[in-house]
């Protein structure tokens, strides 16, 4: 028969081992976490595409960037043009002749994986991407 003495090694250990599950739950964030950074990884791809999508545009319109953004039948089917999770248009803005941004909401900027832009620049924090057109 074990006596409480003989089962301490086991309780301590099963202490351990469900600290180090909260510990990583509180790290990593756990599924709702886990929920919203895919949901961000979405939105920086939709600005991506955003960006590749005024571009297009802007090729079809003289090399000249729009002012507003408007579904175009030359450019279909390359971007949408709001979040797909809240339907909040993603902003828009005409910076200079060469020049915009495209900028959307994320749930957990801390944790949005940057890795390329392509002629441009992101920015987490503002959820906006500074890129340049080149005529």
């Amino acid at each position: 028969m074990k006596t409480r003495s003989d089962l301490l090694p086991q309780i301590l250990l099963g202490g351990l081992v469900v600290a180090a599950v909260i510990a990583g739950i509180i790290v990593v964030g756990g599924p709702k976490a886990g929920r919203m950074e895919r949901r961000d990884t979405i939105r920086l791809e939709d600005l991506r595409k955003l960006a590749e999508f005024v571009r297009c545009v802007a090729s079809t319109e003289n090399k000249q960037l729009p002012e507003v953004l408007q579904p175009q039948a030359a450019c279909t089917g390359q971007a949408r043009l709001a979040d797909p999770y809240t339907d909040v248009p993603y902003t828009y803005r005409k910076t200079s002749d060469t020049t915009f941004q495209v900028c959307a909401a994320f749930e957990r900027p801390d944790a949005v994986i940057y890795t390329y832009f392509a002629s441009g620049t992101f920015d987490a924090e503002t959820g906006c991407a500074t890129v340049t057109y080149y005529r």
